[in-house]
């Protein structure tokens, strides 16, 4: 696709899962999943692409690995003006994935009516969440951050 972005990848094997992104051209997050293969015999690699059904709708999410094969996706838009609230587990099995919603913390005030939030994944299923100060009207350039503790 033309101006399109990936938002999250996970890698198993030899295979890359890239779920949902950002289209560019038409401002849109389609519920995107994309199985990628890579198979490295000798000589040239080839690359194989599937488009998987059960894919969210998401753009700037931060994931966190809580287990061996398990990650929660957390954060991130639905739109340009539209937060995601909601929280996906994604399950890693040898011959499938599994994307399911999970229960959403209780978001703070402060998150969930402000504009913009950033953050990154800390490890160990913990996620750092940032938002600007200028929520508090207090000062415009200080940064509020909160600590999420995904169950592991």
């Amino acid at each position: 696709q033309n101006g399109f972005s990936f938002h999250l990848s996970l890698v198993q094997n030899d295979i890359i899962y890239i779920i949902g992104g950002h289209s560019l051209e038409n401002n849109i997050r389609p519920p995107n999943f994309y199985k990628i293969k890579i198979d490295l015999p000798l000589g040239s690699p080839a690359v194989s692409c599937v488009i998987l059904p059960g894919g969210i709708s998401v753009s700037s999410a931060i994931m966190t690995q809580t287990r061996e094969k398990e990650y929660v996706v957390v954060g991130g838009y639905h739109s340009e003006n539209q937060k995601r609230l909601v929280c996906n587990t994604i399950n890693l099995d040898d011959n499938k994935i599994e994307i399911v919603e999970t229960e959403a913390p209780e978001w703070t005030p402060d998150i969930k009516h402000c504009k913009i939030w950033f953050g990154s994944d800390m490890g160990n299923g913990s996620i750092l969440f940032g938002i600007p100060g200028d929520n508090r009207q207090l000062a415009s350039d200080a940064n509020y951050f909160y600590i999420l503790k995904c169950p592991v």
